[in-house]
């Protein structure tokens, strides 16, 4: 698929942005707020973040991560809370200009960067995930990497967030020739194809997983995101934002 940090974003990619940011805003104010949580350290990993900004300089997932942990700082310290960054892009050009951008940023912590394959990087940072609360944002930019797997380990992992982003018109079109366990048969309606890419998510998890869905219409194809949390109040949370 194209790059799309080579040119300005376009509007879909820019609302896929905006319910990021303001499911982050959500999630950091229960987390630094609730007693049940205090002295814990709040997680964040964003496997394909990117440089940081497009071609225009609109930022990014990490540019939005870092400007909502700077706009919240004085309330996370207050609090209590401890705060852990890890940032991954397999290209170590763009991995590099990340390094070099979050030195602008005023920061409770010093974010892990990091040039690895997804498969790699998320083997790596596994017994993280989950050990505290853990946001987890996944721009794969395709249908391969979030795979039943992938998605069934990151459900089972408790105190876990997970907004990631599906390509459904491309498993709808290409469906055969991917490994991912989905199976999306052409009959299904075009306007329903990430719904039905949802349900299957849905059907992999346990039974008090929730799982959510948004989609986005760019010109003739259907792109979307699945979002999954353990706790109805993230679930809450994101219906209310899209």
């Amino acid at each position: 698929m194209a790059d799309h940090h080579a040119s300005p974003f376009d509007a879909e990619t820019q609302t896929k942005l905006f319910i990021y940011r303001s499911y982050l805003r959500a999630w950091i104010q229960v987390f630094i707020k609730s007693p049940r949580f205090n002295g814990a350290t709040l997680r964040f990993f964003d496997f394909f973040s990117g440089p940081g900004m497009d071609l225009s300089g609109n930022g990014g997932s990490p540019v939005i991560l870092l400007e909502e942990l700077q706009f919240q700082r004085s309330e996370i310290e207050n609090s209590g809370r401890r705060v852990e960054v890890y940032f991954n892009d397999k290209v170590k050009k763009k991995a590099k200009a990340l390094a070099e951008l979050c030195g602008q940023y005023s920061l409770p912590c010093i974010p892990r960067i990091e040039a690895k394959e997804f498969a790699v990087a998320y083997a790596d940072n596994k017994r993280f995930i989950g050990s505290e609360p853990s946001l987890v944002f996944l721009d794969q930019c395709g249908v391969r990497h979030v795979d039943r797997e992938t998605f069934v380990d990151l459900s089972s992992r408790s105190l876990t967030d997970v907004l990631f982003f599906f390509a459904s018109s491309f498993q709808r079109r290409f469906n055969e020739q991917f490994s991912n366990d989905l199976d999306i048969p052409k009959e299904v309606s075009h306007k329903e194809v990430h719904r039905k890419v949802a349900q299957q998510f849905r059907h992999w998890v346990p039974k008090n997983y929730f799982v959510g869905d948004y989609s986005i219409k760019k010109g003739s194809n259907i792109y979307g995101l699945v979002f999954g949390s353990g706790h109805w109040l993230g679930m809450l949370k994101f219906l209310q934002i899209v």
